[in-house]
């Protein structure tokens, strides 16, 4: 069952929903059930990484609720190349294996075939099957709704939690926050010694015991350890204190502005949550450990809502990955789960492999977030992996609408290859460039074709003009 192809019957009582893509694949099943047929592997596919968890959970209950036990391939479908591809398809895959769903996987890239393969090995090594029945059916207990997004209640500290988007953390490298630093961060110096801040600069750097900062711009948001922050006494207006749990100390003058307090899901603190009842301004860095991380920072959310407590909750984790693909896919496994379950104000992505450069720790950090659906910061691409009915070269149109379309934030275009699977598949894309014959083109707005047929070579030009004239901005 397809997110984008749900029949009319379906569509009218259920609207284009998780609920309307079970009952769908329950239907079927009850019909090959009705004649003794048991062969059957469900698929549940969604370009939407979130509506593909949500999805296969309900599908998981209903199963159980009705004594069934078929395998699940799993997969986003059409989720595009590169970086946001193989982020996008971590975060729906990587979140239902690890609670113990899913006996086949593809990874589905906008790229030649083989690369799918060392993605989706990635993926599987990462994760042991977990329990047989997940914890969201058996544990009516939960601090989440395993099938609906609801952001966990906080109260804003400065800029973070409440209302406010997720906040990203990055780490300096070296002794010295200087230029070049700051270039790879996302912050450009001006030749009149302003700032310019890209869209996917970190909201925060952090310094940890240096206190070297060439360039005091107060557009900088500096995060420094409690030693170093007390070194800062100018500059405390854009400083901020990290303690760890064990030196934490409601009384001192580093809590009486935005702070923060780092402590270990897997070792937590004596009388850690009594010592943080009466916090005001406090945000928790919330240390993922090695071990079954999505399941301790469950728990760790479980103890904050029975004692109704409020703070803010960043993701951190250092991570020991071979190269940068092994890290996007760890980091979106980790903290794409629990940002599609509305755990975490923020995320920090800490790495131990210099090779992996702070830029691709910093664009990982965003994608992870994008992919989760919880901050847009970028154009989002659905696109077909190439197959026999794609009668265009899919994976250079691609990459030229991405040159072309990079700078339209929030929209999201869809690249397909034929018109058999493509208006349907490409769901709740904004706008659509689908193969429409042999060198063919047709361009749709929403779901309604609006250029026919246009060649080839001139259809990326006819795509930015139609939105650039349905915006307004030609």
């Amino acid at each position: 069952v397809n997110h984008g192809s749900l029949s009319k019957r379906i569509l009218s009582w259920f609207g284009n929903t998780p609920e309307g893509m079970v009952e769908s694949a329950m239907e079927f099943i009850h019909v090959f059930r009705a004649e003794d047929f048991h062969q059957i592997v469900v698929s549940i596919k969604s370009s939407d990484s979130k509506q593909m968890i949500y999805t296969n959970r309900l599908l998981v209950k209903r199963m159980y609720e009705e004594e069934m036990m078929y395998p699940i391939h799993l997969g986003v479908t059409e989720a595009g190349s590169d970086e946001d591809g193989r982020i996008k398809s971590s975060v729906g895959i990587s979140t239902l294996l690890a609670e113990g769903i899913g006996d086949t996987i593809r990874v589905s890239l906008t790229e030649e075939p083989e690369e799918e393969i060392p993605v989706a090995k990635i993926i599987s090594e990462f994760f042991i099957k977990g329990m047989k029945t997940p914890d969201f059916i058996t544990n009516k207990h939960l601090a989440r709704d395993p099938y609906h997004y609801k952001k966990r209640l906080s109260l804003p500290s400065d800029k973070i939690g409440g209302h406010h988007l997720p906040v990203v953390i990055c780490k300096n490298r070296g002794d010295s926050l200087g230029k070049s630093n700051l270039a790879s961060l996302g912050y450009n110096l001006l030749d009149n010694n302003t700032l310019e801040i890209a869209s996917v600069a970190p909201d925060f750097i952090f310094l940890g015991d240096s206190n070297s900062v060439e360039i005091n711009d107060r557009a900088l948001r500096i995060i420094c350890n409690l030693k170093a922050w007390k070194e800062h006494h100018i500059y405390k207006t854009h400083f901020y204190p990290m303690f760890e749990a064990s030196e934490y100390d409601l009384s001192t003058e580093a809590c009486d502005g935005l702070h923060f307090i780092k402590v270990k899901a897997s070792e937590l603190v004596e009388n850690f949550f009594k010592k943080i009842e009466n916090e005001l301004y406090g945000v928790i860095i919330l240390e993922l450990p090695d071990e079954m991380a999505i399941k301790r920072s469950y728990e760790f959310f479980k103890i904050l809502y029975e004692q109704n407590n409020l703070l803010p909750v960043i993701l951190y984790k250092k991570y020991h990955s071979k190269n940068k693909d092994e890290l996007m896919i760890k980091a979106a496994a980790e903290m794409g789960a629990m940002l599609i379950d509305g755990f975490g104000d923020g995320i920090w992505i800490d790495e131990e492999n210099e090779d992996i450069s702070v830029h691709d720790i910093k664009e990982i950090a965003f994608g992870v977030l994008q992919a989760a659906g919880v901050r847009i910061s970028r154009t989002e691409y659905i696109s077909c992996p190439s197959c026999g009915r794609t009668l265009f070269n899919i994976q250079n149109s691609l990459k030229r609408i991405k040159e072309a379309t990079r700078d339209m934030k929030g929209l999201k275009i869809a690249v397909m290859g034929c018109i058999v699977n493509g208006p349907g598949e490409m769901a709740d894309a904004d706008y659509g460039y689908v193969g429409a014959g042999p060198g063919k083109i047709t361009l749709y707005k929403g779901q309604n074709p609006v250029k026919k047929n246009i060649p080839e070579e001139n259809a990326v030009e006819e795509l930015v003009s139609l939105i650039e004239s349905e915006s307004g901005t030609e």
